[in-house]
């Protein structure tokens, strides 16, 4: 159950786990929790806010996780026009759709074809990717944001985000 009455709400915005960047996921980490796919959100955690370049940092992670037989999906609230382009370049496939619904999570498990407890969401909002991945009880990695937002919208998530960081930012894994 994704909502569990000891921990309060609380709960729907715990993140698994906290890194400071996707390339911080290490292969230990990653062997030791059984992965085998990772439902990446795009926007500031692999790439700037709609960006199409990608750090070197990024590209690598994301290559030695194909050699290592992980499933790569993107998975995002923008546009199939924005995304698929993206996923193209990095030789990934993709889900879009609106998180923090548990549709566009259990869309993505169906594409890997891989049971919920082998599956990461990895993303740097609370209200977004953390609040998704905990509805749809994947385990979820957040990450800071790669970039400053510009989005007004955004922005204003993050100051809501504050007191949510200040908890779980002293729980990061090393």
């Amino acid at each position: 159950m994704w909502y569990n009455k000891e921990k309060g709400a609380r709960f729907l915005f715990r993140p698994t786990d906290v890194f400071d960047h996707l390339w911080d996921i290490s292969p230990d980490y990653i062997q030791k929790n059984h992965i085998r796919a990772f439902f990446l959100d795009v926007d500031n955690t692999l790439t700037a806010h709609n960006s199409q370049t990608v750090l070197p940092q990024v590209r690598q992670w994301l290559d030695e996780r194909k050699k290592e037989g992980v499933l790569l999906i993107l998975l995002s609230n923008n546009t199939p026009e924005r995304v698929a382009p993206f996923a193209a370049a990095l030789g990934v496939d993709f889900v879009t759709g609106t998180k923090p619904r548990r549709d566009i999570y259990e869309a993505a498990l169906k594409k890997a074809g891989v049971p919920r407890e082998a599956a990461a969401a990895v993303g740097d909002q609370f209200f977004t990717d953390v609040w998704g991945a905990s509805r749809a009880r994947i385990r979820c990695l957040l990450t800071r944001p790669l970039s400053r937002d510009t989005n007004r919208f955004i922005r204003f998530k993050r100051v809501l985000e504050k007191p949510l960081w200040r908890l779980y930012a002293k729980e990061k894994t090393q």
